[in-house]
């Protein structure tokens, strides 16, 4: 018997076993659920019942805003497109004596591709590779004119988008799909209408991860909540470290002894000397209005 006792008088029992951790109930240890781990959600259906039009758009959001407001992930996503695509991805031809004339033609065409005139091809891939990133997948809505170069218009992920709600069966997300689930036409938000394009004539660049995906979601998504707590973490100690040095303080004595702080750690001079030392004004640099008064007592050995 041990002679420690409890709050209540009562003795301490002495262990002779040290308590089993946990139990394991599996043969596989990933499926165990103990009170030193949180618990995982388990779904296991299709894509559809993860990944719907709601979570992938906030995803979306998240994302974009991270991607303009923190410079670790503009640079990452930055370096992927700047990386793997350089000055752009070039088509080399295999067709003997003709290759320059086609390799030209093409070069030609890379400069006037895009329908809104404001990018050529290299331009409009990295655009795609970064908005592929940060928004899971961008459409390419190809168009052409018997008297003129086919070319291209962009259409952001958010515009790709159902009008009203739609069930999975029939589409999803601005994707319809026959009854073997092959994707036959996108519906694309264009202001306030909804117009409906052919797959044929429409390319979702993305990359998929699930059997049945028909839009891509953020490659951010799993880093989403740890960057928000860095960015946190990083807010809430700048505030600290502003408060520290935006607040000033003036420490005087009671007996006249030098009000400079020098005084309490001279040799000679104890509390006894001193008295009490309240902190008497709190003064920065055009943050604190002068002369304020804190009635407050300077803690003393």
């Amino acid at each position: 018997m041990s002679g420690l006792v409890d709050h209540n008088g009562r003795p301490i029992a002495i262990e002779t076993a040290p308590k089993k951790r946990a139990s394991i109930t599996s043969h596989y240890r990933g499926t165990e659920s103990n009170r030193f781990r949180t618990s995982l959600p388990y779904i296991v259906s299709d894509i559809s019942n993860t990944l719907n039009r709601g979570a992938r758009r906030r995803l979306m959001g998240f994302a974009r805003w991270l991607y303009t407001n923190n410079g670790m992930v503009r640079g990452a996503v930055n370096d992927v497109s700047r990386y793997a695509l350089g000055t752009g991805l070039k088509p080399q031809s295999q067709a003997g004596e003709a290759s320059k004339a086609y390799e030209d033609y093409f070069a030609e065409w890379s400069k006037v591709c895009d329908v809104a005139g404001q990018f050529n091809f290299a331009q409009m891939q990295r655009l795609a590779s970064i908005r592929m990133d940060v928004d899971g997948d961008i459409g390419f809505l190809m168009v052409g004119r018997q008297d003129a170069f086919p070319q291209l218009q962009l259409v952001e992920s958010h515009n790709i988008l159902s009008e009203g709600p739609q069930y999975y069966g029939e589409g999803h997300d601005g994707v319809k799909v026959s009854p073997a689930g092959r994707p036959t036409a996108y519906t694309v938000k264009d202001g306030d209408d909804y117009r409906s394009i052919s797959a044929n004539n429409f390319i979702l660049v993305y990359d998929p991860d699930r059997v049945a995906q028909l839009r891509g979601v953020s490659a951010l998504t799993h880093a989403i909540d740890h960057i928000r707590d860095a960015i946190d973490i990083l807010e809430f100690e700048k505030v600290g470290v502003k408060m520290n040095s935006a607040i000033g303080m003036a420490i005087t004595t009671q007996g006249g002894i030098a009000d400079d702080g020098t005084s309490l750690i001279e040799d000679g001079y104890g509390a006894a000397d001193t008295g009490t030392v309240p902190w008497d004004t709190f003064q920065a640099d055009g943050a604190t209005p002068q002369n304020r008064r804190i009635n407050r007592k300077f803690c003393q050995q």
